[in-house]
């Protein structure tokens, strides 16, 4: 990992958003977005997980996706039915 500034983060998150967008197939610039962008939208799930109730028990069980989340009979608003839907 080599540390950048901010005015850095945005130059390469300009770039790679770019790139992505005129060929979607560079993975390199996809994952680079990914990379420059994740921790502002990781802390702003983070945020908005901690005004619910529901939020802060799963960031505080935080429990493991596994194959029993793959489920076909979850009820139709949980997370283990998205995901099966995802999965499908």
């Amino acid at each position: 990992h080599l540390p950048t500034s901010g005015p850095q983060k945005a130059i390469v998150a300009a770039t790679s958003a770019i790139w992505s967008l005129i060929d979607p197939r560079r993975a390199d610039m996809v994952g680079t977005l990914g990379e420059v962008t994740g921790r502002l939208a990781l802390e702003r799930l983070r945020n908005r997980l901690l005004v619910c109730e529901d939020g802060k028990a799963l960031l505080r069980e935080r429990p493991k996706v596994t194959s029993q989340a793959h489920r076909s009979d979850w009820a139709p608003d949980t997370f283990g039915a998205a995901y099966a839907h995802y999965m499908a």
